[in-house]
């Protein structure tokens, strides 16, 4: 009996370890958690800023083209020019069309950088949930070798 109190002694240490150790993985997964949700309402706000100044930039743009196209036909027309003056006019929307494109595609550039950022947070936060958790069952198992006199 008297070799067995030992080691029953080391088992509850050893319990007692690992059950902070679980109490500790729950509070990294929880702060993960808590991080996780903080990342994505950042990353929705910065997408709703980013959503409303693309509107704005297409209703100036839009507002621009209109008074190009209204001096040029105010010019074409002191001018009498004619037939040609059709073809300015779609010069300038095709113009416009182009720079709505490029200002799309860089909306979207943007719009992916966000989204990759809310990601590679995310996974960070679940690198630290494993490491903490991993850290935590190592120190569990050493508290318990080392009451039992294993160094």
């Amino acid at each position: 009996m008297g070799a067995i109190t030992p080691i029953l002694a080391a088992g509850s240490v050893l319990g007692l370890n690992l059950l902070e150790s679980a109490n500790s993985a729950r509070a990294a997964k929880k702060a993960a958690a808590q991080s996780n949700a903080a990342a994505r309402a950042n990353a929705d706000i910065n997408l709703a800023s980013l959503q409303a100044r693309q509107g704005a930039d297409t209703a100036e743009r839009q507002t621009a083209l209109r008074r190009a196209q209204a001096r040029a036909r105010a010019l074409l027309a002191s001018r009498g020019v004619g037939g040609s003056g059709s073809a300015v006019l779609q010069g300038l929307a095709v113009e416009s069309a182009q720079d709505q494109a490029f200002a799309d595609q860089d909306v979207n550039l943007r719009r992916q950088q966000i989204e990759l950022g809310v990601d590679t947070s995310n996974q960070r936060n679940l690198l630290a949930e494993s490491d903490a958790r991993r850290r935590a069952q190592l120190g569990a198992v050493r508290s318990g070798l080392r009451s039992i006199g294993v160094r």
